[in-house]
């Protein structure tokens, strides 16, 4: 076995998903160009369909994510980058976080992590949905937390009417 042999990400099935905002690129592990591939359609339709409903960029962070890299980064061991449910979504300030949330909740994602600078979100059915803070949590962050939670119970209540 040849241990210098490139590590290559495992391809997805479909590969006909078409975004109108996105490029499967911008979801690249940083270590293995052309692993966005490996998102999950689903996850990649609600963003897509979000970012519409926002009328602003999505800057993508992170999306899918190698083990390696997982790691590096200090993911946890069982993140849903690995699985390609997950993308972090940089927001430089509070209105365009508002606007970020608002859209993603409204096209049906209810797991939000929120730290100072991003909002992680995921759609992985196998986990229950949840919102978290990221360790250094200050008064802002807090408050944006409590947005998100706000915005989904609103959200589940119109659904309701």
């Amino acid at each position: 076995m040849n241990s210098n042999k490139k590590k290559v990400a495992p391809v997805a099935e479909n590969t006909e998903i078409k975004c109108q905002f996105f490029m499967l690129s911008e979801f690249d592990s940083p270590d293995v160009p052309g692993s966005g591939i490996n998102m999950q359609n689903q996850t990649l339709l609600l963003l897509d369909r979000a970012r519409a409903l926002a009328g602003i960029p999505f800057v993508i962070n992170s999306g899918f994510r190698t083990e390696a890299h997982n790691r590096r980064v200090g993911g946890a061991a069982n993140s849903t980058h690995l699985r390609g449910f997950a993308a972090d979504i940089r927001c430089a300030n509070r209105a365009n976080f508002e606007l970020v949330i608002l859209a993603l909740v409204a096209v049906g994602f209810k797991r939000f992590g929120v730290h100072h600078n991003y909002v992680h979100v995921d759609n992985d059915p196998y986990v229950p949905s949840s919102t978290w803070l990221y360790e250094r949590s200050n008064i802002e962050q807090n408050s944006r937390l409590e947005f998100v939670r706000a915005a989904l119970k609103m959200f589940e209540f119109m659904q309701r009417v």
